[in-house]
């Protein structure tokens, strides 16, 4: 069993504000962080693989369009 939850927390003192796009879907708040937490029941050792798409011409402008990360777990340790 695996289950993710995600939310955005503020890191600057303004209000988180949500937009949407032309196909009415709704963009992540400026100015704030991610926190994601993966909920499972697979025993160590196992790994996993944070990847992110970043799309639109915003991303495209500051070369950001993604990235990967591995993590590696051992007896409830990450490297």
């Amino acid at each position: 069993m695996l289950k993710l939850k995600s939310d955005y927390y503020q890191t600057k003192s303004t209000k988180l504000t949500y937009r949407t796009n032309r196909k009415n879907e709704r963009l992540s708040p400026k100015r704030c962080s991610l926190l994601f937490e993966a909920v499972h029941n697979v025993p160590a050792p196992y790994e996993i693989v944070w990847k992110v798409n970043n799309k639109g011409n915003k991303a495209q402008d500051i070369n950001d369009l993604g990235h990967s990360t591995k993590y590696q777990y051992y007896e409830g340790n990450f490297h």
